[in-house]
C-alpha cells in the first residue's frame, strides 16, 4: 500500500468518524437519548408475538401469560388485543419475578375497545395549568394512528405544538399552550395525584430517609423547577452551537478533502467540528452540574410517575 494511498484512507475514516459525531456521541454526551424510541421500537414486535401466540393458542379456554415477556406493552393493550381473538381479561398475578395475566375465552362477552375508552377519557378530560392535557399512548397502542387521530378530532382536541417525550399531548382549538420553562413534566401526573396516593406517600418518606428532604413537598418541588430552569436556560445554547457547528462544518472538510488538509478551506471545517466539540464538552458540563444538583429528585419522581401510571392500569 502507497503512502498516498494510505493517507487517504486515514483522511476518509477521519472526515466520516467526524461526520458521525452529530448523530452518534453528541446525543449520548448530552444526555439527549429517548428512552421512549426503545419502546417504540420493540412495541410493535411485541404485539406481533403476542398475537402469534393468540392464534396459536388451542385447545383450551383459558390462557396467561407474563406481561414480563411483553414488558413494552401496557397492560390494556394486551387486553385490547386479546380482545380482538375472543380473551376476556379476569386477572391479574403479580409476584417478584413474574406478572401474570389470566384470561378466559369469551367471545360474546361485550368489551369496550380501546376507541371507546380513549373518547371517555378526553370527553372528562380537563386542560393543564399549560394548556394541555396529555394522554399515556401505551393504554391505546392497538389503535391504529389514523384511528386514534379520528377520535382525539371527534371528541374536539388536537395535538400540542409542544411536545411531550414518550407522551401524547393534545389541547383544544385556540387554547395557548405555555412554552412549559415553568412547570414539572411528570408526563400528565400531577404532584397532587402522586401526594393523595399511600405507596407514594412510602416512597417519599424513603426518599426523604436518604437525601433529606420530601421529594413531594411544594417548597421543593418549587426550587427544584427554578434550578431546572436555570440549567436549561444554560444548556440550550451550548448545545445548538455545538449542534450548528458540527452540522455546519462537515461540508468544509469534505470540499477541503480534496486539496489535502493544508488547504484552508479543510481548516476552517476542522476548527469549526473542534468549536463544537468545546460546545459539547460545555454543554455536557452544565447537564452534568445539573444532575448533580436535581438529578435525584427528578428521577425519583420519574419513579414516582412509572410505578404509579403501572399501579392504576393494572387495577
Amino acid at each position: 500500500m502507497t503512502d498516498d494511498l494510505a493517507g487517504s484512507i486515514g483522511y476518509a475514516l477521519v472526515v466520516a468518524a467526524l461526520v458521525l459525531l452529530p448523530f452518534g456521541l453528541f446525543p449520548s454526551l448530552l444526555g439527549l437519548r429517548n428512552s421512549s424510541r426503545k419502546r417504540d421500537r420493540a412495541a410493535p414486535r411485541q404485539a406481533a408475538a403476542f398475537e402469534k401466540h393468540l392464534r396459536n393458542h388451542t385447545g383450551r379456554s383459558t390462557l396467561t401469560v407474563d406481561w414480563m415477556d411483553y414488558e413494552y406493552l401496557s397492560q390494556p393493550a394486551l387486553r385490547d388485543l386479546a380482545a380482538v381473538w375472543g380473551w376476556r381479561f379476569r386477572s391479574d398475578e403479580p409476584s417478584a419475578r413474574q406478572w401474570l395475566l389470566h384470561f378466559n375465552y369469551e367471545p360474546d362477552t361485550p368489551y369496550e375497545g380501546p376507541a371507546a375508552r380513549l373518547a371517555s377519557e378526553l370527553a372528562d378530560a380537563d386542560l393543564n395549568a399549560d394548556g394541555m392535557y396529555v394522554v399515556d399512548p401505551t393504554l391505546y397502542a392497538a389503535l391504529s394512528d389514523e384511528e386514534r387521530d379520528r377520535v382525539i378530532a371527534v371528541a374536539g382536541w388536537q395535538r400540542s405544538p409542544r411536545p411531550v417525550v414518550g407522551m401524547l399531548a393534545l389541547t383544544r382549538v385556540g387554547t395557548s399552550v405555555a412554552s412549559g420553562l415553568g412547570s414539572i413534566n411528570l408526563g400528565g401526573v400531577s404532584t397532587a395525584e402522586l401526594r393523595q396516593n399511600p405507596d407514594m406517600l412510602a416512597r417519599a418518606k424513603a426518599f426523604e430517609t436518604t437525601h433529606g428532604f420530601d421529594p413531594l413537598d411544594p417548597y421543593r418541588l418549587e426550587h427544584m423547577r427554578v434550578r431546572e430552569n436555570y440549567w436549561l436556560k444554560r444548556f440550550l445554547p451550548a448545545a445548538a452551537l455545538c449542534g450548528l457547528l458540527w452540522t455546519v462544518g462537515v461540508f468544509p472538510l469534505l470540499i477541503g478533502l480534496e486539496d489535502g488538509v493544508d488547504s484552508k478551506v479543510f481548516q476552517v471545517g476542522a476548527w469549526m467540528m473542534l468549536a463544537g466539540a468545546a460546545c459539547a464538552v460545555l454543554a455536557a458540563w452544565i447537564n452534568s452540574r445539573k444532575r448533580r444538583e436535581i438529578g435525584a429528585h427528578m428521577k425519583e419522581l420519574q419513579r414516582m410517575r412509572r410505578v404509579y401510571r403501572r399501579s392504576t392500569t393494572s387495577n
